[in-house]
C-alpha cells in the first residue's frame, strides 16, 4: 500500500508540475534542435570522400578551404621530387630509374600530407561539435527545461 501511495503522489506532483514547466514551445524547439544538429562521423566522412567537404558540411567553409590548400601543395611537392627522376637504360637489365636529392623532399611531403589529411578528419569532427554547439546556443530554452550534449531534462518543481 505504501508503494502505491507513493506512485501515486510521484504521479500528481509530475502531472500539476509538468504544464508549468515544460511548455509547448520548449518542447518545439528541442524538436528543432533534433532536426538541425548534425552528426560528427558524417562530417569525417565526407572529409574522407572529399578533402575540405567535412568543414563545409559544418558550415566552415575557410578552415576547409585551407585543408584542402595544404593539401594540394603536398601533392605538388609529391609530384615535384618525383618528376625530376632519370631512366637509363642498361643492356641485360633493362631500363633503371636513378632518384635525385629531391626524393626525400617529396617522402617529408607524403608524411605531411597523410599527416594533414588524418588531422582534417579531427578537425572536422570538432568543427560539426562546435557547430552542434552554437546551434545549441542560438534556441534559448525557459527554465525547466534544459537540453544537454545527448539528453534533455525536465526539472519539476513544487512549491508550498
Amino acid at each position: 500500500m505504501k508503494k502505491w501511495s507513493v506512485l501515486l503522489v510521484l504521479i500528481l506532483l509530475f502531472s500539476f508540475c509538468l504544464p508549468v514547466y515544460a511548455q509547448t514551445g520548449d518542447v518545439e524547439l528541442f524538436l528543432r534542435y533534433q532536426e538541425e544538429k548534425k552528426n560528427p562521423w558524417v562530417g569525417v566522412a565526407a572529409a574522407w570522400l572529399v578533402p575540405s567537404l567535412g568543414h563545409a558540411y559544418a558550415g566552415n567553409w575557410e578552415r576547409g578551404a585551407m585543408f584542402l590548400a595544404a593539401e594540394l601543395i603536398e601533392i605538388g611537392f609529391v609530384l615535384w621530387a618525383l618528376s625530376d627522376n632519370t631512366e637509363e637504360y642498361i643492356p641485360y637489365y633493362g631500363y633503371q630509374e636513378y632518384g635525385t636529392e629531391n626524393d626525400a623532399i617529396g617522402v617529408i611531403a607524403g608524411i605531411a600530407f597523410f599527416g594533414t589529411r588524418i588531422w582534417e578528419y579531427i578537425d572536422a569532427y570538432q568543427e560539426v561539435e562546435k557547430y552542434n554547439a552554437r546551434l545549441l546556443e542560438r534556441i534559448s530554452i525557459d527554465p525547466g527545461f534544459k537540453i544537454g550534449k545527448d539528453e534533455a531534462t525536465l526539472f519539476l518543481a513544487y512549491e508550498f
